[in-house]
């Protein structure tokens, strides 16, 4: 009967000796693997400015939208009819810019703006003379305290008169 006695003391001395060995197999194992990344910081990633234009042909007097967006609040938004220079002038030429001033969007937390202006039928700065059909360039950007963002350009195809 003693025999039996003692071999029912070592099994939970047994169990205790195989719980702490895979325990310390657990704790070597997990020091082993790499740390975990870090977490990037929680902020979105910048707004490009950028704009379209609506409707992107018609005749001259068309009513023109230009609609985008700066990425942050601007008190104004400078736009301008371009041409691709046929000169030696490499690039784009303005021909026109807004007679009355540029457009005071009203302030929004991303610089959203909207701005109608009715295409030119003649220039009004390098050149005077009529605007005739074919492919001009509405060029614009943010005007901001301290920086102007260019948007680049988008085409503006004039067509005949009906």
């Amino acid at each position: 009967m003693r025999i039996a006695c003692t071999s029912r003391r070592h099994r939970p001395a047994a169990l205790v000796v195989l719980v702490v060995a895979l325990v310390a197999f657990g704790a070597s194992a997990a020091s082993a693997a790499p740390p975990p990344p870090p977490v990037p910081p929680n902020h979105r990633p910048p707004i490009t400015p950028n704009f379209a234009l609506h409707p992107d042909h018609g005749p001259v007097g068309t009513q023109v939208t230009i609609q985008g967006i700066c990425g942050k609040p601007t008190p104004e938004l400078l736009y301008a009819v371009q041409v691709k220079s046929a000169t030696g002038f490499q690039g784009f030429q303005t021909i026109w810019i807004p007679p009355g001033g540029f457009a005071h969007p009203s302030p929004t937390p991303f610089g959203t703006f909207h701005v109608t202006f009715t295409f030119p039928a003649a220039g009004n700065v390098f050149s005077t003379g009529p605007l005739g059909p074919g492919t001009y360039y509405i060029a614009a950007a943010c005007n901001g305290p301290g920086s102007v963002k260019s948007m680049g350009r988008q085409p503006f195809t004039v067509t005949p008169s009906d």
